[in-house]
């Protein structure tokens, strides 16, 4: 094994996080916002996002109510070889 297992407690309680969901997902805009759309690894990133949605792997909720859900930015990390990872954070 490389990495050894280490199990951490979340950082917030279920309860807490919901308490806390308007302003993290106001921090997740703002970051998104402050993003440079004309970097390669934004568009590239997105491109991938694109055809996830078109695999079915992700979808579109237009449904969700924004009060009641928890965003997470997602982000590319260009690796040594070339290849764009997509991480959620």
């Amino acid at each position: 094994m490389f990495f050894p297992p280490r199990v951490e407690r979340p950082q917030f309680s279920v309860d807490t996080l919901k308490k806390l969901t308007k302003g993290l997902n106001r921090a997740v805009i703002s970051q998104r916002s402050a993003e440079n759309d004309v970097d390669e690894i934004v568009r590239q990133t997105w491109d991938n996002i694109l055809e996830e949605v078109a695999l079915g792997y992700i979808w579109v909720d237009d449904n969700s109510n924004p009060d009641r859900v928890f965003w997470a930015k997602r982000f590319g990390l260009l690796q040594r070889a070339g290849k764009l990872r997509v991480i959620d954070d």
